[in-house]
């Protein structure tokens, strides 16, 4: 009975309950029924214990807003009594990961079991480190802590959080602690397998960046599961590549270095139901297209939090496709968007989508300006494609919602003989998802545009030259000719002042003395003007971007973000909770294969909470420039609301719905008419003014030269990347993917190609400068220096 009550007793929340509800009297009868019923209680307790948990521990790895499933999971406590919780624990809990290995935000599923509902909250804390022998380079590790309160009256409960992640591979280990404390027996390494222990021996570069170089397509169908039709379909297909229909979901790329050949790259593909989707943008990073039909972004729409995660996606950079569209108007109508009078998108419109239009994907597409579609033949109307190649048979819709956009492509011979369409109302096709030609097209597309790393326009794990660009200027940077002017007076002082006094005044041997003294003097003075002249407060220079859809007001949003500390502030950097942060690192001194196995100790800690990031203090040490770029959606940020007036002369009144000033803007309506307005607060309407094309062009220049990156300090040259080892990894990805040279991201290409290069704006969109937002700056009391707030997008 003594061990019984002691085993109780460690139950921290359901002992004591248990024990005063009894009379517990060694002396009576009724004491010792009184025990007897405690050791029964406690016996079923546990076995209760050992049942939920053995459920619901080993269930289904195809978790919730895990699309791609769960494949590496770790149950604590690592030992425990058979068949119930663990002596000296009181709970069991579940942490798994997917098999995510590129760089970006890691989805992690922490489930929490407990016999007896907890009588009070429960503070726990899972610290997840990247373990420094399956993932690389070692100087990125992060060690990331997340903090959980399990509510009173909590059984079982189930979170799920995203993690920071700068490394290539996978491995992890995880430390549970309560209170502060960390819990015995509830320590433990996950992912850990045999393929990354390998990287220290044999380390391939292309092989760590398989999902940079590979096509990742997802279906979503609008069944809750992948039904057996839709999965039977796609395995009949025939493609090159197959789709992997059951989860969890394993990159099948990694299976081998069969690709590479410098021409062909792979194309992963996964398919599954609409049941149980991601709430949060980032578990859908690792896709580059997304497919869905109709049916199924109505469904998706049902949960707010659902498609919101979805629809966000896209406004920061994603591509979706509409399987069953066919016409531009349908695509438009399907968004909400104001619907337009085109019938199929122009090699202009492609351009404007981001896309290549001199990519081999389009050499079957009908464009505005093309001749009349042949016919093609009956033979050759199915999965046959041969002899297709010079045949324009294919129709491509497409808009752009902020940063991403959505395309749809339509077969012509279908619509042509009448089976795609009737009365003049759409019907799905009969083979479903069954369409080669269509994943040909797509997949062909998306291998131009692969590479996550070049969408977000940042390398997490080399760096590249363009940190020179965005530097702070005039801070930590050595004080030249101030410098040379305190060693010149320090010349002076020594030679003909004191040497030639002392020496007429017979005291020639004091200077032994003066000379050190002097020397002294002009070094700390040397030293205490360089410290002054950065100042004593952090400085910063920050470069925010607002790509707006003008219909609903939400947009896809980048910050770029430079800081400067004299002294590293104590409490470190606090980025958005949904925002997907990386830094931006000074080009590597060493090559990717020389990094590893440097270094034991993390970066620093990095809190994540549902609401925010917190960067520990050692991400921005003393006297060092970091840099930072973080993504993320916004919904309802505002817009620029235009009407008409005026009868006689046209005017335009310009609504500003955003929550900050535009201090300058540029629109261009639909028409082709260019207007311009400045200093206009939140919530004001004014009118604005009519501005000529000749006029409006060195405006739009001058909004991005006012900003413009400028280089500072010396660029190494990137080396070999088979003789000394890559050291630049995007300018390697852009070669490998045809992205003519892209490694700024979309939302910097655009600004780019229209401000400073064309200084033109595509009709229906405007270009302003606006104040800051608060949460763009991630420093508390920090001065900002040539900072620039962009929004851009398209006008209602």
């Amino acid at each position: 009975m003594g061990k019984e009550c002691k085993r109780l007793k460690s139950y921290p929340l359901l002992a004591k309950p248990l024990i005063q509800s009894e009379s517990v009297k060694s002396e009576t009868l009724d004491g010792r029924l009184g025990i007897w019923r405690v050791v029964q209680m406690g016996f079923f307790a546990r076995v209760l214990a050992g049942l939920l948990c053995c459920s619901s521990m080993h269930g289904a790895l195809h978790a919730q807003g895990i699309p791609d499933g769960t494949t590496h999971v770790l149950d604590l406590p690592l030992r425990g009594v058979r068949g119930g919780v663990g002596a000296g624990s009181w709970f069991k809990t579940s942490v798994r990961f997917s098999d995510f290995s590129s760089v970006g935000y890691q989805p992690v599923e922490i489930v929490f079991q407990v016999p007896v509902a907890t009588r009070a909250d429960v503070r726990l804390n899972y610290r997840v480190n990247s373990l420094a022998a399956t993932q690389t380079p070692d100087d990125n590790r992060l060690s990331v802590d997340i903090p959980i309160v399990v509510p009173e009256g909590t059984t079982n409960a189930r979170w799920v959080r995203y993690l920071p992640k700068w490394m290539m591979g996978h491995g992890y280990e995880v430390i549970v602690s309560q209170d502060g404390r960390p819990l015995p027996d509830f320590r433990g390494n996950v992912g850990d397998i045999s393929h990354y222990r390998s990287l220290g021996r044999s380390l391939d570069w292309e092989m760590e960046v398989v999902e940079e170089l590979s096509a990742n397509l997802l279906l979503i169908t609008a069944d809750a599961k992948l039904s057996r039709a839709d999965a039977k379909v796609l395995a009949g297909l025939g493609l090159p590549w197959r789709f992997s229909t059951q989860g969890p979901w394993v990159s099948g790329s990694r299976s081998g270095a069969r690709f590479f050949s410098g021409v062909s790259r792979p194309v992963d593909a996964n398919a599954c139901g609409s049941g149980g989707l991601p709430r949060d943008w980032r578990g859908y990073q690792r896709w580059d297209l997304i497919v869905l039909d109709k049916a199924g972004i109505a469904k998706i729409k049902r949960s707010q939090a659902e498609w919101k995660a979805l629809y966000g996606w896209v406004l920061c950079g994603g591509t979706m496709a509409v399987w069953d569209v066919e016409s531009q108007s349908e695509l438009e109508a399907l968004f909400d968007l104001q619907l337009t009078a085109r019938k199929k998108l122009s090699l202009q419109g492609i351009e404007n989508l981001g896309f290549n239009a001199s990519s081999a994907a389009f050499a079957r597409v009908v464009l505005l300006d093309d001749a009349k579609i042949p016919t093609a033949s009956p033979e050759n109307n199915g999965l046959n494609e041969v002899g297709l190649s010079n045949q324009k048979i294919l129709s491509l819709f497409g808009v752009g919602l902020g940063a991403g956009k959505v395309i749809s492509v339509n077969d012509l011979r279908n619509t042509q003989s009448g089976a795609a369409t009737a009365a003049g109302k759409s019907v799905r096709n009969s083979t479903g998802f069954g369409d080669r030609l269509k994943w040909n097209f797509y997949a062909n597309l998306m291998k131009n545009d692969s590479s996550q790393m070049l969408r977000r326009g940042v390398d997490s794990v080399l760096g590249n030259s363009e940190y020179y660009q965005w530097l702070v200027p005039g801070v930590a940077q050595p004080p030249v000719y101030v410098l040379v002017s305190l060693l010149t007076i320090f010349v002076v002082l020594v030679g003909p002042v004191a040497y030639r006094r002392t020496t007429r005044a017979g005291r020639a041997s004091l200077m032994f003395v003066i000379a050190p003294v002097l020397a002294l003097v002009t070094t700390v003075s040397m030293f205490a003007y360089a410290f002054a002249a950065d100042g004593f407060s952090t400085v910063g220079r920050v470069r925010q971007i607002t790509w707006v859809d003008g219909v609903t007001g939400d947009a896809g949003e980048r910050v770029r973000a430079t800081y400067f500390a004299p002294i590293s502030p104590g409490g470190g950097l606090t980025f958005p909770g949904e925002a997907e942060v990386f830094p931006v690192l000074r080009p590597a001194e060493l090559s990717w294969a020389k990094r590893h196995n440097l270094t034991n100790e993390p970066i620093g800690t990095v809190a994540v909470t549902e609401s925010k990031q917190r960067f520990s203090s050692s991400f921005l040490p003393s006297r060092d420039q970091k840099q930072f770029v973080s993504h993320r959606p916004r919904f309802n940020v505002g817009r620029l609301r235009t009407q008409r007036t005026g009868a006689k002369q046209l005017e335009l009144q310009v609504t500003n719905e955003f929550k900050v000033k535009i201090n300058d803007a540029i629109l261009r309506g639909r028409d082709g008419r260019y207007w311009q307005i400045e200093n206009l607060g939140p919530g004001e309407t004014r009118a604005a003014m009519q501005v000529n094309p000749t006029i409006a062009s060195p405006i739009l220049g001058r909004f991005y030269i006012e900003y413009r990156p400028v280089v500072v300090g010396s660029i190494p040259r990137s080396g070999n990347t088979r003789r000394s080892g890559l050291v630049d990894l995007p300018g390697e990805l852009s070669r490998l993917t045809g992205s003519s040279g892209v490694v700024s991201g979309g939302f910097e290409s655009w600004l780019r190609q229209n401000l400073q290069l064309r200084s033109d704006l595509p009709p229906g969109h405007f270009v302003a400068l606006g104040e800051l937002t608060p949460d763009a700056v991630s420093v508390q009391k920090c001065d900002l220096e040539e900072s620039v707030h962009y929004l851009m997008g398209t006008l209602p």
